[in-house]
């Protein structure tokens, strides 16, 4: 939850330093963002799975008198760094179109088990390691929905597909110490793969207006992944964002309030000349 709270702390920020505009420019616009991605409940294995991975080795390489093993707590970084660029049309003030290209981290995981057993050779000690890297990158694009909760801050939701790339890496190794080295054995597999596939995603955030062109965004995105070749490892991410809109003009207040100033300045100047240094 730590990289969470500390978007929602840079969002209050950013709410508290912002300036209202009473008006949203529609057109062409370009960003980034910057945020966390976690894969839900991400896992080299089970445990069910696990002892099913030993029992077949095992079976295997004839050594399937073993009857128990320690396995060790699982260590899963499933949440990482995730980066996006995106552009989009503002096509009304409610309403608008988007893409994005977004890299979701590289998630790891290990996992390992140890046993010793004692026959009339002597004592073996067996050992099972597993460590895989998750690589997930989305091509999206959405539909966004926008409403105005006050001037310069909106809600917005989104609905839309990405088609997603991911790259699964793992090596899986059996090692068995026996007391005569002629006896002894070393497995190691490599099972990696790449899939890609379509899928739908849903987002919300809120926007702020910074400036007639400048706006930043705090969001939530929930990626689903339908894989054919692992567990699925559906994606969660927050991020926080920046957004530069093409054309952007400043609202009506804003610009009556620059002109009464011009105004103010151009009469000091010549009609009350004499008295400059009170204009001042």
């Amino acid at each position: 939850m730590k990289p969470l709270k500390t978007l929602l702390t840079g969002g209050i920020i950013i709410i508290s330093h912002s300036s209202a505009f009473a008006e949203t420019t529609t057109g062409l616009y370009l960003g980034g963002s910057i945020g966390q991605t976690e894969l839900i409940d991400y896992e080299l294995y089970e445990s069910s799975e696990w002892q099913t991975l030993i029992n077949n080795i095992r079976s295997t390489t004839g050594n399937s008198a073993v009857t128990s093993a320690s396995i060790s707590d699982p260590i899963d970084e499933n949440s990482e760094t995730g980066v996006s660029i995106f552009a989009g049309i503002r096509i009304a003030q409610f309403i608008g179109i988007e893409g994005a290209l977004s890299y979701h981290g590289r998630a790891k995981s290990e996992l390992s088990s140890t046993s010793t057993y004692t026959t009339t050779e002597g004592q073996f000690t067996e050992s099972l390691t597993a460590e895989a890297e998750t690589l997930t990158y989305s091509f999206k694009g959405s539909l966004n929905l926008y409403w105005e909760l006050n001037p310069g801050i909106e809600l917005y939701s989104k609905l839309g597909a990405h088609y997603w790339y991911r790259s699964y890496e793992e090596e899986v190794q059996y090692q068995l110490n026996a007391p005569d080295s002629a006896n002894s054995l070393l497995i190691r597999t490599e099972p990696n793969y790449n899939e890609k596939e379509f899928s739908p995603f849903i987002g919300i955030g809120f926007q702020w207006q910074l400036a007639p062109d400048i706006s930043v965004r705090l969001e939530t995105e929930y990626l689903p992944i339908d894989s054919d070749k692992r567990t699925d490892w559906d994606m969660h991410s927050y991020s926080l964002g920046i957004v530069y809109r093409f054309g952007a003009k400043g609202s009506s207040s804003f610009s009556n309030k620059n002109e009464n100033i011009s105004k103010k300045v151009t009469a000091c100047n010549e009609k009350y000349e004499e008295i400059f240094k009170l204009c001042n």
